[in-house]
Parts: C-alpha cells; structure tokens; sequence
C-alpha cells in the first residue's frame, strides 16, 4: 500500500482553480519546471485602480504577460487579454529583427548569449563580461541585492529582516514575499515594487535586455535611480560601449 502523502504543497488557489494555465497566452504552467517556476498571480484590475485580492480579480498568469500587462487598467479579463496577445505579436516581430540583426553580425556572439543566459550569465559581448550576474533593466547588478541574495541561500531569518526593513505603507512586504529572482525573472519571481518600475516595465515592453539597448537611452526614467545608484549608470555604459551602441 502506497505511504499516504501528508506534505502541504504550495498551490496557490488561483492556480488550482486555473489548473496553471496563463489565463492571457494559455502557457501551461505544468507543463515543466521552468513553466512552473514563471507562473505567477495576475490582478485584472491592479490595486492601484481599486482592484481587490479577492479571487474574481486574480487570474493565473506567466511572467511574461504579467509584466506585459503591468498596471495598466483594461476593463475585463477578455480586454486585458486581446491587449496581452496583441503586445506580444508586436514584440515578437521586434525579437525576430533583432534575431536578425544579430545573426547577421555574428551567430557565434548570438550561440554566446544563449550559453551564457543558460549559465546564469550576463553576456556584454566582445569577450566582456561579468559571470554569475544578471544585470537589471536599469544597470543595477541584481547579485548585489540583499533579496536576491537571500533567495539564492533560501535564507528565512534574512528574508523576514529584509521584509521588516523594505516595507512601506505603499507595498507592505512578508517574508515570503522576498523571492527575487532577478529583474528579468526568468526563473520566476520579482519583488513588488520592481514588477511595478516603470523603467523594468518599459524595457520588457520594448523587448529590451537592459536600457543600453534601447533607442531612448539615456531616460529621464533612470535619474532617480543614477541619483541613487550611479554605478548602475556606469554599467550600462559598459555595455554600450562593448557593442559599440
């Protein structure tokens, strides 16, 4: 007779309800590890327009369409949809000029890109990088960052210090909300208020790694953060540099 299972797995209700399925694109979040892992919550309308936790105002989404999505106010679930799907065919046809382009210049540097994002790495190109590191939109090195950090070393008494420190009237934090796992998440998770930046919000629209790629660079957007953080602009000078952009 099979050993009864009596471990309590963490399902989301949301996600039971949804059967993991991205309520936008229909990604099936059981589909693989790293699926899973990029299966987040949704609210149809953000809390910032109103929008309540209550379950009829959460649906199960992959981290892509979340932050596509962001906090924009579009109505109902079939509204935030046919926006979601007509933004990622924009953003598919600039990912295929891109490919292009890079392909064009160098398939070595692009198999480079691919091996080192498989790493866990950051590639500049041209023999210039910066392993074990993965670089924000906005130039900051997320390996720097106390919840990246505590994430990787799945720290509990670290995350409850972070959680107590970083929390504001505006995004009251618990500790299980301090699971980074970079800006970009690839691997799934973004603290609140960097799934909320305007600038990490801009640059995944644009289907840019970071804002040393971007038309608009430098921004406006990023002097409070250079204010605070100018090594962060340094960084992505580095990288502009490196590709000569």
């Amino acid at each position: 007779m099979a050993e009864q299972v009596t471990e309590k797995l963490p399902i989301h209700p949301v996600h039971r309800r949804d059967d993991y399925i991205c309520q936008y694109c229909g990604k099936d979040g059981l589909a693989s590890l790293d699926n899973w892992g990029e299966t987040t919550i949704d609210h149809v309308v953000p809390k910032k327009h109103g929008g309540t936790d209550d379950q009829s105002n959460l649906v199960t989404s992959c981290s892509y369409c979340n932050a596509i999505k962001g906090q924009r106010f579009l109505g109902t679930i079939e509204e935030a949809r046919d926006y979601v799907l007509k933004r990622r065919g924009e953003l598919r046809e600039t990912f295929e000029k891109i490919l292009i382009a890079i392909r064009g210049r160098s398939l070595e540097c692009l198999c480079d890109m691919r091996r080192q994002r498989l790493s866990g790495a950051t590639f500049y190109g041209k023999g210039v990088e910066k392993m074990g590191q993965i670089i924000a939109i906005c130039g900051l090195v997320c390996a720097d960052c106390p919840a990246f950090i505590a994430t990787e070393k799945d720290d509990d008494e670290e995350k409850k210090r972070i959680a107590e420190v970083w929390s504001t009237s505006d995004y009251p934090l618990e500790p299980g909300d301090i699971n980074c796992d970079g800006c970009l998440a690839v691997r799934g998770s973004a603290i609140s208020f960097c799934e909320d930046c305007d600038v990490r919000q801009c640059g995944v629209e644009k289907g840019v790694e970071n804002y040393a790629y971007c038309e608009g660079y430098p921004s406006e957007r990023l002097d409070k953060i250079f204010n605070k953080s100018p090594e962060a602009k340094a960084t992505l000078k580095q990288i502009g540099k490196s590709h000569q952009i």
